[in-house]
Order: structure tokens, then C-alpha cells, then sequence
């Protein structure tokens, strides 16, 4: 019995050693089939990685030999003497928007349609960006907000306003009449004169009331 024992204890560890060999060969077999998937994986990743380090490579054939990406080996067209030469970094402008504000190339500056809108209405925005110079969009107002009681310069000339407070909406103030006889006399106001300072007696004394408008 003891000898049966020992002969299946061997015959179990050289099962396990053939089981393990053949786990190490399947697992050989799929490192070499996947290994070239790797390799363009990496590739790819290192690549990305050197453009997002290093900038757009330039192409073969553009006059410049940018030794981040070619070298007499890669491109000896324009690599002869393998002189470094990269591309100049491309040159762009900023913008002016409305309101003299400054707009980096790339950057954007929201701007509305109107500088007061109607109490029950909504301001309009418009966001325009700096492309090179050239800013998109139209709307050219740096703020707005809803009027909501009076406001000089929007909705003409409204309840508590005044030529004297908002000429913009009520226009000028008429002139009063500052040489009238007797004295200044306001816009509006009326003043008894009469034809003589004195008649015979037993006549009687013409009088007239004369209004200043504007002035006159």
C-alpha cells in the first residue's frame, strides 16, 4: 500500500508539471501574436505623445529640416546637410472689439444687441471670437439691463422725466423771456400790460395779457 501511495503522488506532480507547460506555452503563444498590436500601440502612443509635446510634425518636402521629426535618414530632401531649420511659428493678431476692448487671437467677448431693453424683455447676447484678427459676430453693446421704470435715453420722453433731467427724450427746455417789462418772465407765464400808463379821465385804461412762449 505504501509504494501504491508514492507511485500516484509522482504520477500527480509530473501531471501538474505537464499542466504548467502547457499553460506557459498557450500564454508564449499569445504574448508573440499580440506583441506586434503592441508595438503599434506604443508607437502611436509615443507619437502622440512627442506631437503634444513637440508641436505638429512638419511634412517631408517643405523646405525645413525640424530635427524634432526629420533628420538626413527620414527626409534627406530637406535634410542634405542636416542643418536645423524648423518652420517659423505661423504669426496672428489680436482683435479691438467694440467698447475698445482687447481680444486675444482665440478668445471671445460677449457682447448685446442693445444697452437697455423693455422692462419684460430679455437682454440678447452674442459671444464673438478673435479668429486672427477678425472678430465674428455684430451685436456691439458691452452691457445691458431692462428698464424698468424711467431712463433717460430709451422709450422717450416717460413719467418723470423732464427737459430739465432728460433732454435726450423730452428735448430742450423752452427759453423763458428774461427782458419782458416789468421784468423776467417764464415759459408759459402771462402778464397784464396795458396801452398807456394813464388816460383822461372818464376813459378807460386798455389792457392786454401777454404769454411768454420760448422766448418770445
Amino acid at each position: 500500500m505504501k509504494k501504491v501511495y508514492k507511485g500516484r503522488k509522482a504520477q500527480t506532480a509530473i501531471e501538474y508539471m505537464l499542466l504548467l507547460g502547457v499553460v506557459v506555452a498557450l500564454v508564449l503563444v499569445a504574448f508573440k501574436t499580440s506583441l506586434p498590436r503592441l508595438r503599434t500601440s506604443a508607437n502611436i502612443y509615443f507619437n502622440r505623445a512627442e506631437i503634444s509635446l513637440l508641436g505638429k510634425p512638419n511634412p517631408c518636402g517643405d523646405g525645413y529640416c525640424c530635427s524634432y521629426f526629420e533628420d538626413q535618414n527620414k527626409c534627406p530632401v530637406d535634410c542634405p546637410g542636416g542643418i536645423n531649420a524648423c518652420p517659423p511659428e505661423p504669426t496672428v493678431n489680436s482683435c479691438t472689439g467694440p467698447g475698445n476692448i482687447p481680444i486675444a487671437h482665440g478668445g471671445s467677448y460677449i457682447y448685446y444687441q442693445t444697452s437697455v431693453v423693455p422692462c419684460a424683455d430679455t437682454c440678447s447676447s452674442q459671444v464673438r471670437v478673435c479668429d486672427n484678427g477678425n472678430l465674428s459676430g455684430s451685436y456691439t453693446a458691452t452691457s445691458c439691463f431692462p428698464a424698468c421704470g424711467p431712463v433717460c435715453g430709451f422709450n422717450g420722453c416717460e413719467l418723470g422725466e423732464t427737459c430739465g433731467t432728460c433732454p435726450t427724450d423730452c428735448g430742450a427746455c423752452p427759453l423763458n423771456c428774461p427782458a419782458a417789462p416789468g421784468g423776467p418772465l417764464a415759459h408759459g407765464f402771462s402778464r397784464t400790460y396795458y396801452l398807456t400808463s394813464s388816460v383822461p379821465c372818464g376813459d378807460s385804461c386798455v389792457s392786454e395779457s401777454r404769454t411768454c412762449n420760448d422766448g418770445t
